[in-house]
């Protein structure tokens, strides 16, 4: 029967396993500063370990998809902001 010890998960996060592998990374996120993030936990043999990204900022995105997804123009994006229905910058 295969045994070993049990990790809680901040040392398994902190593990020189973990370590190497590249589970956990640091991140800059824009209005938070430097954070540490699980990565990808799963690639295949010879991928590359890829990049992380920060998550926009809230409304950033806002008027590209409204514009692409429903075909609103500038003057009815602003409505919707203006009125509190959708965030933008």
């Amino acid at each position: 029967m295969p045994n070993g010890r049990i990790l809680s998960i901040g040392d398994a996060l902190e593990s020189d396993y973990s370590k190497e592998r590249g589970f956990v990374r640091e991140l800059h996120q824009p209005g938070a500063g430097d954070l540490r993030v699980v990565g990808p936990v799963i690639r295949f043999a010879g991928e590359p370990d890829g990049e992380l990204t920060p998550a926009p900022e809230l409304g950033q995105d806002t008027r590209d998809v409204l514009r692409e997804l429903l075909s609103l123009d500038d003057a009815s994006i602003d409505a919707l902001i203006d009125s509190g229905v959708a965030a933008g910058s």
